[in-house]
């Protein structure tokens, strides 16, 4: 069992590390702290690194840090988000190498959640109310972005896409909340169609 840190911030509880199934005995995960970190199932050893130095040149006003977590387990990479303005993904290693620094294209603020699948990632904003899919080419210094996940279309809300992950089958899903209520999306495989939703109480009922 992995421990889940948390810190306070106002009314809320807010988690402080981010973890994503490397393989099937190896967790990625990172905290706000910018410490990613392998660990392994079988004989609890964690290995960690300190990735704060990545952020030194990068120039822009406001928290610099780490921001989100998914994997690539075909390649063995680590993928980590970071927080909004710098406009940067951060891939590495199993061994926790740095790889390479991937910009995302410019419409995308901030990739709160992201989700490595089918070749592509997934990226929840939060702050434009979006989910987006964009290229994975590792051999190249940036993404391209492919299109607008559909949102939906329920009460006339504005909804906000929360967290994101994909089932055995290959079908996306997206928990989306607006004005205290919550639904989850499901997807086609590619994300490019929407195809039910269900209402959810909370983030917690919701499992994502």
């Amino acid at each position: 069992m992995i421990r889940h840190d948390k810190i306070d911030a106002g009314s809320f509880t807010l988690p402080f590390r981010y973890c994503a199934a490397l393989s099937r005995d190896k967790i990625a995960s990172v905290c706000k702290s910018n410490q990613l970190g392998v660990y392994n199932i079988h004989d609890g050893s964690f290995n960690q690194n300190d990735i704060t130095s990545l952020f030194d040149d990068i120039k822009t006003v406001g928290e610099k840090c780490v921001k989100s977590i998914t994997t690539d387990p075909i390649r063995g990479h680590i993928i980590v988000g970071t927080s909004r303005n710098t406009g940067l993904l951060f891939i590495f290693d199993e061994k926790l190498n740095f790889v390479r620094a991937l910009k995302l294209p410019e419409v995308i603020e901030g990739p709160d959640e992201i989700l490595f699948h089918e070749g592509l990632l997934l990226i929840c904003d939060k702050d434009k109310r979006c989910a987006y899919a964009v290229t994975m080419d590792t051999s190249k210094t940036e993404a391209e972005l492919l299109y607008e996940l559909p949102k939906p279309d329920i009460d006339g809300l504005t909804w906000i896409p929360r967290s994101i992950c994909a089932d055995r089958a290959g079908f996306v899903y997206i928990l989306w909340y607006g004005y205290g209520n919550y639904i989850i999306a499901q997807y086609s495989q590619d994300g490019q169609q929407l195809l039910t939703t269900k209402r959810t109480k909370n983030e917690a009922e919701a499992g994502l």
